[in-house]
């Protein structure tokens, strides 16, 4: 029998339906992250046009795509798409999130 993949849609579906329940933060991190491992763990989940860079722009070795945007929770699924070399100066979202690397490596330095 094969082994049945983790989706998109269900890793959307699992996190808006936790984000309904208001929970605190560590409530989202300790479920959240057991749900993008289980995503990470399938790269198929995310379609091949949103696993490369977009060769364009001023950053051509980057991409950045929205996936999905929850109405109700605020949710946002993107996948951003870091080539060899790229790199982003120092900012912040001003909110929390999760990062899932489906392949290679990615550095972060961490500012306060």
């Amino acid at each position: 029998m094969a082994a049945v993949k983790y989706t998109l849609e269900e890793f959307v579906h699992e996190m808006d339906a936790l984000l309904k329940e208001q929970p605190d933060q560590e409530k989202i991190f300790n479920v959240g992250s057991s749900y993008m491992e289980r995503l990470i763990g399938n790269p198929d989940a995310i379609s091949p046009e949103y696993r490369v860079p977009s060769g364009k722009g001023n950053r051509p070795k980057h991409g950045s795509y929205l996936l999905y945007r929850g109405d109700e929770t605020g949710l946002l699924v993107t996948s951003v798409v870091w080539g060899p070399g790229d790199h982003a100066s120092p900012h912040d979202h001003h909110t929390w999130g999760m990062i899932g690397v489906m392949s290679n490596t990615l550095s972060e330095t961490r500012f306060r």
